[in-house]
């Protein structure tokens, strides 16, 4: 649970912090925002239209619903003349979409110079994706398996054409407030599974344990990346960022306690507003490598995520994550 500090720069950074769009030029890039057809996904693709990207693909799971947001993009951008929008399909609730969204990735992109992995869903009832409680599967172990598939193109751009790729996983100032607890769970059980067992689920506060989950990956994601690294050679930069506390489809669409009916008007941000940090990570280059930015900057995660046993729970969901990842993935 939070500490008085995290509480603390919590409130801070959401009443008083302020987030930056950067200042580049993404002409030449490739550029991809998952669940970029509303919310936050869309009003980052819509920055980085404004940025030039050349080539910008909005990974959706409903293509109807892509084609919509697209045109809202070319529409209130005018960047029809320095940007090609294409709208992939992507349902992270279903393995076979995740891999053969990768996949098509990896051969059908000459190059790819962004990955900004802000999909997930936010339930209120408890849901099976096959085994697996749905908002594990989608804002946790697909996530991650999209991110491991999509990489080696990242890999690739870096150093093919000598250029920082960066890939941010959107994270929630909400991992402060999980209940870490949930994770104690015996060594020679697998924690997805576990907490994937209907007497055990507690859904009132399964997105926020999603979000920790998924800034522990995002870790154990960024000292991947740096230990397979060839020595000299640039490498991709893994970040992961908090838009902040948002209006958004997905805040809506929940029951709110009276404190966030309270709060929400009077401390919450606009989608477009939390989305800057976002962008701002996907630009911000290797020195945010393994870093968590908020309010477009460098900060601390919970002190939950630092600990020690914050960080061994880290390496146990990992190493979960990628044994089932080697049992599902499709033979090559």
């Amino acid at each position: 649970m939070p500490t008085v500090g995290d509480i603390t720069q919590f409130l801070g950074g959401q009443i008083f912090g302020r987030t930056t769009l950067p200042d580049v030029d993404l002409s030449g890039k490739t550029m991809i925002v998952t669940g970029a057809n509303t919310g936050l996904g869309l009003e980052a693709a819509k920055h980085l239209a404004k940025l030039n990207a050349s080539k910008l693909i909005l990974a959706c799971r409903s293509i109807e619903r892509g084609d919509k947001a697209a045109s809202v993009i070319y529409d209130e951008t005018n960047c029809k003349n320095q940007t090609e929008i294409q709208v992939w399909e992507l349902d992270l609730a279903d393995y076979q979409s995740t891999f053969s969204f990768a996949k098509r990735v990896v051969e059908e992109l000459p190059r790819l110079d962004g990955f900004l992995a802000n999909a997930g869903v936010e339930v209120e009832q408890f849901e099976l994706a096959g085994d697996l409680e749905l908002t594990l599967k989608v804002n946790v172990i697909s996530t991650f398996f999209l991110a491991l598939g999509v990489l080696p193109k990242l890999q690739e751009t870096s150093e093919k054409y000598e250029a920082d790729t960066t890939m941010t996983i959107v994270g929630s100032l909400i991992h402060n407030f999980a209940p870490d607890n949930q994770l104690d769970i015996r060594k020679e059980k697998d924690i997805f599974l576990e907490l994937s067992r209907p007497e055990i689920a507690d859904m009132a506060q399964r997105y926020p344990l999603s979000k920790l989950m998924s800034h522990q990956c995002a870790r154990q994601l960024a000292k991947h990346v740096s230990a397979t690294a060839k020595p000299g050679s640039t490498h991709v930069t893994i970040n992961w960022a908090n838009p902040g506390w948002c209006a958004t489809s997905l805040v809506r669409s929940k029951k709110k306690s009276l404190p966030e009916l309270a709060l929400m008007p009077l401390i919450g941000w606009t989608a477009e507003y939390g989305s800057r940090t976002l962008v701002y990570a996907l630009t911000a280059g290797k020195e945010t490598h393994g870093c968590y930015l908020s309010e477009s900057q460098v900060k601390q995660e919970s002190s939950y995520v630092r600990s020690s046993k914050g960080q061994e729970i880290a390496q146990r969901l990992w190493n979960d994550l990628i044994t089932r990842l080697r049992e599902v993935r499709p033979e090559r």
